[in-house]
């Protein structure tokens, strides 16, 4: 998942969810003196995308994104993910997603003196570049594309996604919510909710204290 879907599966709007969010750029060392909650959050961020990487609906996304960007076809349906997340919000959560956005960046800005490195300045990024906001129309969705290209060693696979996310956008549509449909994915939030044939959340989370942080 991308930016958007780890801080909505966060389930919160403290340092559990920043760290969801930036686990990405998270850094072993820099974390060791990192608040619980934000190493937490990092954990969860990195269980999901281990959960993330090996279900049906992601994978089959994936593999539809794979026939023009090639290697990249996983990255570009996580990305595609966040859009289509974006689209059908209100299926999920009764606060409006301009709100949601809102809480994030404030979230980030209240906890910017605790985020290590480049933690720090990536939550910086999302928020100045109002990051979220380019996953609510297909046409931002491009721009998101056109600036991944620029950090890939091959951009003429990536540069280009965003008109074949729309070619193929009801089958991705419907991969994108049935992923999310699924009660796996709320064991990676900090308010768990009807984990129906899951691991209880507390199990979860203990699973998730014993792995490092990367």
């Amino acid at each position: 998942m991308n930016f958007v879907g780890h801080a909505f599966v966060s389930g919160s709007y403290d340092l559990f969810m920043a760290g969801h969010l930036l686990g990405d750029a998270s850094n072993g060392v820099l974390m060791e003196g990192a608040p619980d909650r934000l190493k937490d959050g990092v954990r969860a961020h990195h269980g999901l995308d281990r959960f993330t990487d090996r279900h049906p609906a992601v994978l089959e996304g994936a593999a539809v994104l794979s026939e023009s960007g090639g290697r990249y076809g996983p990255v570009l349906m996580d990305v595609a993910m966040d859009y289509f997340l974006v689209k059908h919000w209100q299926r999920w959560r009764a606060e409006a997603f301009a709100y949601f956005a809102e809480r994030v960046y404030g979230a980030l800005k209240r906890h910017a003196a605790v985020l290590p490195g480049a933690m720090g300045k990536l939550a910086e990024g999302i928020v100045e570049r109002d990051y979220f906001g380019r996953f609510t129309s297909m046409e931002s969705l491009a721009f998101v594309f056109e600036r991944l290209a620029g950090r890939t060693s091959r951009p003429h696979l990536v540069r280009d996604a965003g008109a074949v996310v729309k070619r193929h956008a009801d089958v991705l549509e419907r991969l994108t919510i049935a992923f999310l449909d699924d009660p796996g994915v709320r064991a990676f939030s900090s308010e768990p909710r009807n984990l129906e044939n899951q691991p209880t959340w507390a199990v979860a989370m203990e699973k998730m204290r014993d792995q490092p942080l990367t």
